[in-house]
């Protein structure tokens, strides 16, 4: 009779010997199948945090080459500003020939009024004040030079304008090279 029993627990133990391997196969896979994932996870986490690095690093240059194209005509309107000031001063002529008059002036001011809104709308609060006080002394230079008759030497009152308009214009300039991170 035992020999009868043989080929039943050779196979019982077969079956279970079978069993234990697909379970043990199985865990295996589970674990490896875990590992996966967590690879997976973490390279698209890694993925997604180099492309959204990518995204802000070129969302801030487009708005500092922005700000920079800006900052370029805020500067060329201020010295033909000056430009305009110092020549209606002197009633000096134009590049063109022609004497400058209050228009000239009024067209350069409103064209400057426009950059100033712009500069409003991305410019550092900073950057922003330090254009409103040039702006401030540039009307000042004007009220005072509305009172002299041109040709009269210089007045005190104009010196000191003068003085303001260029002090202004330095801060105008350092703000915004401070902002793009220029030397000065």
């Amino acid at each position: 009779m035992a020999f009868e029993w043989a080929p039943v627990v050779t196979g019982s133990a077969a079956i279970v010997g079978a069993v234990a391997g697909n379970l043990t196969s199985a865990w295996r896979e589970s674990k490896r199948w875990e590992r996966e994932t967590k690879r997976e996870e973490l390279r698209h986490s890694r993925e997604t945090e180099r492309e959204q690095k990518k995204a802000r690093h070129d969302f801030n240059l487009h708005w500092s080459e922005r700000k920079l194209e800006l900052y370029e005509s805020v500067l060329a309107k201020l010295e033909e500003l000056s430009t305009l000031m110092s020549r209606l001063w002197r009633n000096d002529t134009l590049d063109d020939g022609s004497t400058p008059t209050a228009e000239d002036l009024k067209r350069v001011q409103r064209e400057f009024a426009l950059l100033q809104t712009r500069a409003r709308l991305i410019a550092s609060p900073v950057v922003n004040n330090s254009i409103e006080e040039y702006h401030l002394a540039s009307r000042v230079w004007v009220q005072r030079l509305a009172r002299i008759n041109p040709g009269e030497p210089w007045t005190s009152k104009i010196n000191e304008a003068t003085s303001d308009l260029s002090a202004a214009y330095k801060k105008v300039l350092t703000t915004m090279q401070a902002e793009i991170g220029a030397a000065s």
